[in-house]
C-alpha cells in the first residue's frame, strides 16, 4: 500500500501547515485546549530549542482548536509568527495582534470585539 505521507514524518525544517502532516503531540494539544476553555483561562509560554516543532504545534492548534472545543465561538485563537519584521517593536507587536483579531470571524461577527480594533493607532 502506497502512502502520500513521508516516510520519516519528523524532519527539521519549516513550520508545519498541512494538518495530514501533523503527527502526534496530542498530550500537548489536549493540554492547550485544557487551558483555554478553563473557567479561568491562562496565558501559555512555548519555549524549548529551535526546530522542535513548536511553531508547527502552535499553528495546528489554530488550525484544529474548533475541532477540540464545543463552543469555538467563544473563542478568537490567532496565529502570529513572531518572527515577522512588524513584531519587532512593541508598537508592532499590537499592530499585529490587532489585524490577526480584524481577520478572525468570531471577531468580526461581534460589535463589542471590533469596536476597540477601530481604534488608531492601536497600541498598548
Amino acid at each position: 500500500m502506497t502512502s502520500s505521507l513521508p516516510s520519516r514524518p519528523f524532519v527539521a525544517g519549516s513550520k508545519i501547515t498541512a494538518p495530514r502532516l501533523f503527527v502526534g503531540r496530542t498530550e500537548e494539544l489536549d493540554f492547550i485546549t485544557s487551558l483555554m476553555i478553563d473557567m479561568q483561562p491562562v496565558s501559555i509560554n512555548v519555549v524549548g530549542p529551535r526546530w522542535i516543532g513548536k511553531s508547527s504545534l502552535l499553528y495546528h492548534f489554530f488550525q484544529t482548536y474548533e475541532q477540540r472545543v464545543a463552543e469555538p465561538m467563544r473563542y478568537a485563537v490567532i496565529y502570529l509568527s513572531l518572527q515577522d519584521a512588524r513584531c519587532q517593536s512593541e508598537d508592532g507587536f499590537y499592530q499585529a495582534v490587532a489585524r490577526q483579531l480584524w481577520l478572525n470571524l468570531t471577531v468580526q461577527k461581534s460589535v463589542a470585539l471590533v469596536e476597540p480594533l477601530r481604534v488608531k493607532p492601536f497600541n498598548r
